[in-house]
C-alpha cells in the first residue's frame, strides 16, 4: 500500500521517517511511505516527487497546518484527480474539503469528531459509521502523535484500507485523559493528584511549582523540553505536572482540585509555569476566559508563560531586532497576558537536523535555547524564595528617577508624589515586618537634597557628596558580562572603565542612594548625555554608560538585593538597547535585570508604555490612578478678565454711561491675552472653555485613594463628556429640561450651560457622599417618544435629580 503524508509538523515527519526505517525489509515491502513539508513554497524538485506519489497513493493524509494558500491550491489540483482514501487530520480544511473520502464518509459528516472532546460517534448508516469511527481513530493517532502513535496508526491504516490480514498486531492511540496529571520526564501518567502525591517522594518543606502544558507531540514534540526544565525545577521545588490535551476543553473543576490542593501539604501551589498558548482554556476560537480567570485569582499564585518559537529557528531569532513575530506575539504573549502572566521567555526554538536522504526531508526539531531556559529556571526559584524568606532579612531595592540629572529634577514621575509614596511604602514594609528605618515625603527630600543623593549634573567630580554609596570599579570589569561582550563597544562610546560618569578620581563609581535597614532607596543612574538628554531618553542605539551597569550590577552583587521595585513612569531600563519582545540574555534590560522579581509601578493612564517595561525587564506591573482631576477655573490675568467682564456687564445694567469705558478695559485685557473679541460675548464664551478645562489637583501618593469631593470632581470631569453611545450627564440633564443640548453647545448659551454644570456637579457630589442613585429627571413626553420609549434604560440610574438644583 501506498500512504502519503502532506504536513508540516516536523515532529510528525521526525517519527513517521524514523518508524518507516525500523520496519524492516519485510513490512517495506508492503508498505511504500512518502512525506512531503508542506510549510512554505516546495521546489520544482519536490513538486515533481510529491505529483508522482499522490498518484500512485492508496491513501493520503492532509494535514495543511498554516500551509500557504498557492501551496495548497496546487496540491488540491492534484489530489482531486485520484481515487485515493484522503483524510483532514490537521491544520484548517478550508479549500481542501471536496477532497475528504473514507469509505463512505465525506468532510460534511464529520463535525462532531473534528473537534476536540466532541461527542461521541453516533450510530448512523453501517458504512459511515464504521468509516466514522476509524476516522476518529485516525484523529487521536495524529494529535497525540508520538512514535508510538504514528507506528500503529500505519499499521492501522494498513490492515483497514489496505487489506493487509497478516500485519503485526496495532495497538489502540495512547491518548491522556484531557487533564492529567503526567510526567514528561518519567513518561509516566497517574491516576489522580492522591497517587502521584503518595508515588513523588515529596518534602513538605519544599514549595509546590504547577506545570501546565500540552500532552501531546503534535504539532510538534515538546515533552522532552518541559521534562528537563522540570528535573531543573525539582533540585528546590516539588513540580505538579499536569497535561492537558486540549487548548479549548479544559475541565475546570479538575484544574481547581489540582492548584488549590496540589501543595505539599494539600494547600495551593506557590508558582504556577504555563507552556500553553492562547488564554488558558480559551485556545484559538475563545472560550470559557472568565470561569478560567476566577479560577485564577482564587489560586492567586504568579503564572509565568515560558513559550515554544515554533516557525523559526534559534538564529532567526536571535538576529531580529523584533524579537517575536506579530502571530507569536498575539499566541505567546498579548492573550496570556490577558490571564495575568508574567514573565515571558522564549525557552525553545526550530533547529535544522541532517538531511534525510531516504524521505528527501530537511527536518527541524525544537531544541532548547539553554540560557533562556536558565533563566526562567532561576527567576522561578527567586520568586519562590522571596515568598519563603523571613521578612525581617529580605532586601528589597526602591529605585526613583532623577531626569535630567540634578536636585530639582529629584524623584519625579507622572502625576506621583515619588518622595511620599516611598514614605508611605517604608511605614508599610516596617508594619509587616521588613527592616526599615520609616521617613515622611519631606524627610526624605530634605536627606537626599542635603546628602547630595542625586545623579550628577557634570562628569566626575570629587566635590560630589562624600555620603555617596562606593563602588569598587574593579569588581565591575571583572564581573559585568555586558561590559565583558561588548568591551570595544564601550570603550568607544564611553572609554575606558569607569569613564567618566559619576566615578571618583581613584576610581571607584558612586552610587547614589541610602540603606534604610534592608532596604536600599536609590536613583536611577542618567541614561547618557547630560548636556541632551531628551535626545537619548529612548535611544536604544546608545549604550548605557559604564556606571549605569555599575548600578545594577551594586543592587545585584553587593547589596544582594532579593527584589526591586521602581517607582513611578518611568524610567530608562525599558528603553535599553534589545529585541521589542522575546528577550534574549543580549537584550539589555533582559541582562541588568538578570534573575532579580522585578516590580513595576506604573501609571495606568499609560498603558502602552506600560507594557514595554512589563515585556521588557520582566516586570510586574502595580498599576497607580490619577490625581483627582478638577476643572482649572480661571486665574491670574484670565481671572483679571473675568472681572472685568463682570465689571461690563454690571455697567450695562446700573450705569449705560460707562459702558463703553468698561468695555475698552475688557478689550484691552483681552488682547493681553491675545482673545480677539468683536463683543462680550465671544469672551464669555472663551473664559467658559477655558474655565472648564480639567487639570491635575495634585499629585497621586501610592495606596492613597480620593475623598469624597475628590471622586465627585474626578467623576464629574469623566461624566461631562460623551462616550460613544453614553451620554453625557449634562446632555442626560438638558433632555430633563427639555433643552437641545447640540443647540446650547452650538450657540453658547453661557447662561444654561453653567446652570448644568452646577447641577450636574451637586449631582454627582451627592451621590459619591451618599452612595445613593437619585431618582432619574421626569422627562417631557415628547422627550420620551423621540428616546423611543425607553427612558428609564437611557439614563441608566444617572445619579442626580432637577429638584437638588432648582430646576
Amino acid at each position: 500500500m501506498n500512504i502519503v503524508v502532506l504536513t508540516t509538523s516536523h515532529t510528525a515527519m521526525k517519527d513517521l521517517s524514523q518508524v518507516y526505517k525500523n520496519l524492516g525489509p519485510a513490512l517495506r515491502s508492503r508498505l511504500s511511505l512518502s512525506v512531503f513539508n508542506i510549510e512554505g513554497t516546495l521546489s520544482e524538485e519536490a513538486w515533481k516527487s510529491l505529483e508522482v506519489s499522490v498518484a500512485r497513493a492508496g491513501f493520503i493524509i492532509h494535514d495543511p497546518h498554516g500551509t500557504p494558500a498557492p501551496t495548497l491550491a496546487r496540491i488540491h489540483e492534484w489530489c482531486a484527480e485520484v481515487e485515493a482514501e484522503q483524510v483532514i487530520l490537521g491544520g484548517s480544511a478550508e479549500g481542501i474539503q471536496d477532497l475528504f473520502r473514507l469509505g463512505a464518509l465525506r468532510y460534511e459528516d464529520t463535525a462532531g469528531v473534528r473537534v476536540q472532546g466532541g461527542s461521541p460517534v453516533s450510530q448512523g448508516e453501517p458504512g459511515i459509521s464504521n468509516d466514522l469511527r476509524h476516522y476518529r481513530t485516525l484523529l487521536e493517532y495524529w494529535r497525540n502523535a508520538g512514535y508510538r502513535n504514528l507506528h500503529h496508526m500505519l499499521g492501522y491504516i494498513v490492515t483497514h484500507y489496505g487489506k493487509e490480514a497478516s500485519w503485526p498486531s496495532v495497538e489502540p492511540p495512547f491518548v491522556l485523559e484531557s487533564l492529567s496529571i503526567y510526567d514528561p520526564y518519567k513518561k509516566q501518567t497517574y491516576e489522580s493528584l492522591e497517587t502521584y502525591q503518595t508515588m513523588t517522594n515529596i518534602q513538605q518543606e519544599l514549595p509546590t511549582v504547577a506545570v501546565l502544558f500540552m500532552g501531546h507531540s503534535y504539532p510538534l514534540h515538546t515533552g522532552d523540553i518541559i521534562g528537563e526544565i522540570i528535573q531543573e525545577i525539582r533540585k528546590f521545588a516539588h513540580v505538579l505536572p499536569i497535561a492537558m490535551t486540549s487548548l479549548v476543553h479544559v475541565d475546570s473543576k479538575k484544574l481547581r482540585n489540582f492548584l488549590m490542593f496540589g501543595g505539599t501539604r494539600g494547600g495551593k501551589v506557590n508558582l504556577i509555569v504555563n507552556f500553553i498558548p492562547f488564554r488558558l482554556g480559551a485556545g484559538p476560537t475563545g472560550g470559557r476566559s472568565e470561569e478560567i480567570l476566577a479560577l485564577l485569582r482564587e489560586v492567586e499564585a504568579p503564572m509565568f508563560h515560558p513559550f515554544f518559537l515554533t516557525r523559526r529557528e534559534k538564529e532567526e531569532w536571535e538576529n531580529s531586532r523584533q524579537g517575536l513575530s506579530p502571530s507569536e506575539f498575539l499566541v505567546q504573549m498579548m492573550l496570556p497576558e490577558l490571564d495575568g502572566s508574567i514573565e515571558m521567555l522564549p525557552v525553545a526554538a526550530l533547529s535544522a537536523r541532517d538531511y534525510d536522504e531516504e524521505m528527501q526531508l530537511h527536518i527541524k526539531e525544537l531544541q532548547l535555547i539553554e540560557d533562556r531556559a536558565q533563566r526562567l529556571v532561576s527567576r522561578v526559584q527567586r520568586y519562590l524564595e522571596l515568598q519563603t524568606k523571613p521578612l525581617a532579612k529580605k532586601r528589597i531595592a526602591i529605585i526613583g528617577y532623577n531626569y535630567p540629572p540634578g536636585e530639582g529634577h529629584l524623584f519625579q514621575a507622572s502625576f506621583l508624589d515619588t518622595f511620599e509614596s516611598i514614605s508611605r511604602i517604608l511605614n508599610a514594609m516596617k508594619q509587616h515586618g521588613y527592616l526599615t528605618e520609616t521617613y515622611s515625603g519631606t524627610e526624605l527630600r530634605e536627606r537626599f537634597i542635603h546628602e547630595g543623593i542625586v545623579n550628577s549634573g557634570i562628569w566626575t567630580d570629587e566635590r560630589g557628596s562624600a555620603s555617596l554609596l562606593r563602588y569598587d570599579s574593579d569588581h565591575y570589569v571583572q564581573n559585568n558580562e555586558v561590559f565583558a561582550k561588548r568591551r570595544e563597544d564601550y570603550v568607544h562610546q564611553w572609554g575606558e572603565a569607569p569613564g567618566d560618569v559619576m566615578t571618583t578620581e581613584s576610581g571607584a563609581f558612586q552610587i547614589p542612594g541610602l540603606m534604610s535597614g534592608n532596604l536600599f532607596i536609590g536613583v536611577q543612574p542618567s541614561r547618557g548625555i547630560h548636556e541632551n538628554p531628551e535626545a537619548v531618553y529612548h535611544d536604544k542605539g546608545l549604550l548605557p554608560h559604564h556606571q549605569y551597569l555599575a548600578f545594577y550590577q551594586y543592587i545585584r552583587d553587593e547589596f544582594k538585593a532579593d527584589a526591586i521595585l521602581h517607582v513611578g513612569t518611568h524610567g530608562t531600563l525599558e528603553f535599553l538597547e534589545g529585541k521589542e519582545s522575546g528577550m534574549s540574555g543580549d537584550c539589555l534590560p533582559d541582562a541588568l535585570i538578570q534573575d532579580l522579581p522585578h516590580v513595576y509601578a506604573y501609571y495606568v493612564g499609560n498603558p502602552s508604555e506600560a507594557m514595554i517595561a512589563k515585556r521588557r525587564t520582566h516586570a510586574t506591573l502595580i498599576g497607580y490612578q490619577s490625581p483627582p482631576f478638577t476643572a482649572s477655573g480661571l486665574y491670574g490675568e484670565y481671572a483679571k478678565l473675568e472681572a472685568l467682564l463682570h465689571h461690563y456687564r454690571a455697567e450695562e445694567q446700573l450705569n449705560p454711561a460707562r459702558v463703553a469705558e468698561a468695555w475698552k478695559l475688557l478689550q484691552e485685557q483681552a488682547a493681553s491675552l491675545f482673545l480677539e473679541a468683536e463683543g462680550p460675548e465671544e469672551i464669555e464664551k472663551e473664559l467658559y472653555r477655558i474655565g472648564r478645562s480639567f487639570i491635575p489637583d495634585g499629585l497621586h501618593i501610592l495606596g492613597e485613594g480620593y475623598d469624597h469631593e475628590q471622586a465627585a470632581r474626578h467623576m464629574n470631569m469623566i461624566l461631562c463628556h460623551d462616550r460613544g453611545s453614553h451620554a453625557s450627564l449634562q446632555r442626560l440633564y438638558a433632555a430633563s429640561l427639555s433643552w437641545d443640548y447640540d443647540d446650547l453647545l452650538e450657540s453658547q448659551n453661557i447662561d444654561r450651560l453653567q446652570h448644568l454644570d452646577k447641577c450636574v456637579e451637586d449631582a454627582v457630589l451627592f451621590y459619591t457622599r451618599s452612595g445613593e442613585i437619585p431618582e432619574p429627571p421626569h422627562l417631557p413626553e415628547v422627550t420620551a417618544e423621540q428616546l423611543g420609549g425607553n427612558v428609564e434604560s437611557w439614563i441608566d440610574g444617572i445619579p442626580f435629580n432637577p429638584s437638588r438644583c432648582g430646576a
